[in-house]
């Protein structure tokens, strides 16, 4: 249980007693739809107020002592919930300031210093059967990065009987292991690999399995 939901839990019977300041009062309704223990107990009390008002004829009036008790548990009560709007209000504040303390960092930061803004997205290219004879298809999502490209392949239709493994070639011609994988036993995979050749410059992707290419790009 967090800090924050005791604070909201110790409203509960400032709140059945109508005990509770409006802005105490609001902030204990609003934490109730999510908060289902919170919910339960209020349900599970809130008979207790009736119960409080037929009972009290029936009371005899305390003693000067338990009056005197009874009013300092009702300041030590008042204290605490002043203490906690207090807090509550200082965490606010707080979080206000640190707002607006980046916003003016960012408003005064020179741009030299600023990362460049990136409109790069991420590719899906279609991955198709090397022979007419094979089954495996599969995509190949292109996401560009500083370094290089992530690459994340789906593949179904491959064959009973691994090792495979992912195969860039870029423009020029070279080429690069992006991941390698074992057998599957249904003959599905999704494996993300990576790869220094950047999307623009990649002209074919494969997988190759211990027969040769089963799927590629077109």
């Amino acid at each position: 249980m967090s800090q924050d939901h005791r604070e909201i839990r110790h409203l509960l019977g400032a709140y059945l007693l109508g005990g509770l300041e409006p802005a105490d009062r609001d902030v204990f309704e609003a934490h109730l739809p999510d908060c289902p223990s919170c919910r339960d107990e209020l349900s599970r009390s809130a008979s207790l107020p009736g119960l409080l008002r037929r009972a009290a004829p029936t009371v005899p009036q305390p003693p000067d002592e338990l009056a005197a008790a009874a009013d300092a548990r009702q300041h030590r009560l008042l204290a605490q919930l002043t203490a906690r709007r207090l807090r509550r209000r200082r965490r606010t504040l707080l979080g206000v300031v640190a707002a607006a303390v980046l916003a003016a960092a960012l408003v005064v930061t020179p741009p030299l210093l600023r990362p460049p803004a990136t409109t790069a997205t991420a590719a899906v290219i279609e991955l198709r059967p090397a022979t007419s004879g094979a089954a495996g298809t599969g995509t190949a999502l292109l996401d560009p990065r500083p370094w290089g490209t992530s690459v994340t392949l789906t593949a179904t239709g491959l064959p009973a009987t691994g090792p495979f493994t992912l195969e860039i070639t870029d423009r020029s011609g070279g080429h690069e292991r992006a991941a390698s994988w074992g057998t599957t036993a249904d003959g599905h995979v999704q494996v993300t690999g990576a790869t220094s050749v950047t999307p623009q410059s990649i002209s074919r992707i494969q997988v190759v399995g211990p027969d040769g290419v089963i799927t590629q790009s077109p």
